[in-house]
């Protein structure tokens, strides 16, 4: 699904820039953000690939990262679950056909 490529590379970006020290205000509109692209790449991921564990991550990212229910993290261990996040990102884009 190729249109769904540029849609993937904006959440890869933005946690890719979280790693700066930037202002507050970003890291909440990035837990805006990250949720509902991660759904909307379950949703797509849950219909191409299901029986692949890609569904459940995404699941597992869009709730981490939740507005409603914050989990609150450390700075530190921020910047590595978002490196790992753009990363899974990343290598999910590269499956796409």
């Amino acid at each position: 699904m190729d249109n769904l490529r540029p849609l993937i590379w904006v959440p890869i970006a933005l946690l890719l820039l979280a790693v700066l020290p930037l202002p507050y205000g970003y890291y909440m509109v990035l837990r805006l953000i990250i949720p509902v692209c991660s759904l909307i790449v379950a949703v797509n991921a849950y219909k191409t690939q299901p029986d692949t564990i890609y569904p459940y991550v995404f699941i597992g990212m869009a709730i981490l990262y939740n507005p409603l229910i914050p989990i609150s993290l450390f700075k530190e261990i921020w910047i590595v679950v978002n490196l790992i996040t753009s990363g899974v990102f990343y290598i999910y884009q590269r499956t796409l056909k």
